[in-house]
């Protein structure tokens, strides 16, 4: 009789569900309508299982991940376009100019923003502490530098000849510049250039300078949405 059926403990006391049951029980949850029943068809109603499955604390970091992965392909996407545009207009241009302030400013305010909203209201019942704030604004920000991090490596290994087109456009900028530059002068700029250009140097950087930038923001975003639990 008992073959096919699953124990399932509520309040101090177990159930026997079959299969079917289970099934219903868990489209039950995700509905939020708690009520479940035994193999004879008897409806119970259990409060712990609200316990048990839904109020599965999610931490800050984690809840910012979304926000940090998609920060990070927005950032690549830019990246893209601008590839297939023609990397000057990036150098010393207006269009340069308004991507480096979005990537730097803007999108990382708007989505520590969010990312910080969403576990306020969505999460923890309306709170969050100057403390959560920090937490989900660097790991949107570190997970936005390692996405693009990681997306950066591996493009410059599948397209290595990138770096040296780089070299090219900062060396006629540099040169456009200070039209009396030496070559000794100019060797050792575009030196610097090219060691700051190498992946494994850029990724370590990316990460960094990207958790500086969360922590910075973090610390304003959390003085506008702090609201700690009394």
């Amino acid at each position: 009789m008992f073959k096919n059926l699953i124990i399932f403990e509520c309040a101090n006391l177990q159930f026997f569900f079959n299969k079917q049951t289970v099934s219903l029980l868990f489209f039950s949850l995700f509905r939020k309508a708690f009520f479940i029943f035994d193999y004879s068809g008897n409806y119970y109603i259990c409060g712990l299982i609200k316990h048990k499955f839904m109020d599965v604390k999610v931490s800050p970091a984690k809840s910012g991940t979304p926000y940090g992965i998609l920060f990070g392909v927005i950032m690549i996407l830019e990246f893209v376009i601008m590839y297939v545009i023609g990397m000057k207009s990036l150098v010393n241009t207006s269009v340069g100019t308004i991507v480096n302030i979005a990537n730097y400013l803007i999108l990382p305010l708007l989505f520590i923003y969010l990312g910080c909203t969403n576990y306020k209201k969505n999460i923890n019942n309306g709170f969050i502490s100057f403390s959560e704030s920090l937490k989900t604004g660097v790991s949107i920000t570190v997970i936005a530098g390692l996405t693009y991090a990681v997306f950066s490596v591996i493009f410059n290994f599948i397209f290595p000849d990138f770096i040296n087109e780089m070299m090219d456009i900062t060396k006629e900028q540099m040169i456009k510049q200070n039209p009396n530059i030496t070559s000794k002068e100019l060797e050792m700029g575009l030196g610097m250039v090219k060691k700051f250009m190498n992946p494994f140097i850029v990724f370590p950087v990316t990460l960094v300078m990207y958790a500086l930038i969360g922590l910075i923001y973090s610390l304003i975003i959390g003085g506008i949405v702090k609201n700690e639990k009394p």
